[in-house]
């Protein structure tokens, strides 16, 4: 496994434990102009992830799949709490 990795998989524990404290800890969120960042990267992530599972020359092991997926999974997650407190309380 490569640096790159290495610290991806680092990050994705650090993002893991702070969005389910997030997630668990707020009763309702905000949702600023900065807020569309979180959806813009969302799909830059998943479309990434398809391009490149799709892709025949991967070559990534299964660990390195698991972590990109996982890193995806978080940023739909956080995605779609911010659509829906967009939709519930509106921009502020």
């Amino acid at each position: 496994m490569n640096r790159k990795y290495l610290f991806k998989g680092l990050f994705l524990v650090v993002l893991v434990l702070g969005t389910v404290n997030y997630v668990f800890n707020t009763s309702s969120s905000e949702v600023t102009i900065s807020s569309l960042f979180i959806l813009i990267a969302a799909v830059i992530y998943v479309r990434d992830e398809v391009s490149l599972s799709t892709n025949d020359s991967d070559n990534r092991n299964k660990y390195q799949k698991w972590i990109d997926r996982l890193f995806v999974a978080i940023f739909i997650v956080i995605s779609i709490d911010t659509v829906i407190s967009f939709l519930i309380y509106g921009i502020s």
